[in-house]
């Protein structure tokens, strides 16, 4: 039993070391033209991302003055349809 695991253990020792080596050993060079491509896609990307950031900053102060003035007005139509009630009590008329 101990024999059988020991050889599995070396065995996979040794398909690990095989795979280290092959990853040392293969050195992909970089392509340059493919690393400008990303640099440019990349800036496009950031432009964009920069324009939406501008879009959305205009919608949100948009948002917000909409919300300022609406609780405005809210409060207002609260202070409108205020009704004050007057009690009166007179003595003997209550049972």
């Amino acid at each position: 039993m101990s024999a059988s695991l020991r050889s599995f253990g070396i065995g996979l020792f040794v398909a690990g070391a095989a795979l280290g080596m092959v990853q040392l050993t293969s050195k992909e060079s970089p392509d340059t033209q493919q690393s400008v491509k990303d640099t440019s896609t990349t800036a496009t990307t950031v432009k964009t991302l920069e324009k939406e950031n501008a879009a959305l900053k205009k919608e949100l102060t948009a948002l917000e003055k909409n919300l300022k003035s609406s609780s405005k007005n809210s409060q207002q139509k609260k202070q409108q349809q205020l009704i004050h009630y007057i009690l009166k009590w007179v003595w003997g008329q209550l049972k």
